[in-house]
């Protein structure tokens, strides 16, 4: 049985993801701060772990025995120190193989403070030795709802970047993508 966990289980993507787990008949571990976020429609069909990514003996029973992680987690100034800690904790118990999400302008020097945060943790998590796959999606479809409203009324999408080219993606393909890769059904980024 694959053990695969997924951190930011209640957010947008790692809901998606955990969902499309299940669906797939796998049973994950998820790593929530408040038991009592976890969806009763998850009840039975997920192994729930309290822990902070803050607070790193938290993380050393949800990372035993691992053998793939998701990290994925709201944009933080102390990311890099939160994301670090559990990947420095799963890297302790084994080799599982992590997949995280970063994002737009990732870049160790990237005018975005965001860009420059994910791309130190990559690094980090490069430096663990440990197999990985970064995706960086740039712009969630979903965020498109916010623009609906003002579309219906003047018939056009507002956006901040001008006419710069967007590539819009679905979470639940950024989903769909993060099950092969945590199951193992697709290769990683360095093996």
């Amino acid at each position: 049985m694959t053990e695969i966990l997924v951190a930011g289980a209640t957010g947008r993507i790692g809901s998606a993801v955990v969902a499309e787990l299940i669906s797939r008949g796998i049973q994950p571990r998820v790593l929530v701060r408040d038991a009592n976020r976890v969806p009763e429609s998850w009840q039975g069909r997920v192994t729930s772990f309290v822990g902070d990514l803050d607070d790193p003996p938290s993380l050393a029973s949800p990372v035993e025995g691992l053998d793939s992680l998701l990290i994925v987690s709201p944009v933080n100034p102390a990311q890099r120190q939160q994301q670090g800690n559990l990947a420095g904790a799963a890297a302790k118990t084994g080799s599982p193989t992590i997949v995280k999400i970063s994002g737009l302008a990732t870049s160790l020097n990237s005018s975005v403070d965001s860009g420059r945060w994910h791309a130190e943790t990559e690094a980090d998590i490069q430096a663990l030795g440990l197999p990985y796959t970064f995706l960086r999606p740039y712009f969630f479809m979903q965020n498109l709802g916010f623009s609906i409203p003002s579309a219906r009324r003047d018939g056009v999408i507002r956006s901040g970047v001008g006419d710069a080219d967007i590539a819009m993606i679905d979470v639940e393909d950024i989903a769909g993508v993060c099950a092969q890769l945590l199951t193992g059904e697709v290769r990683r980024e360095n093996e």
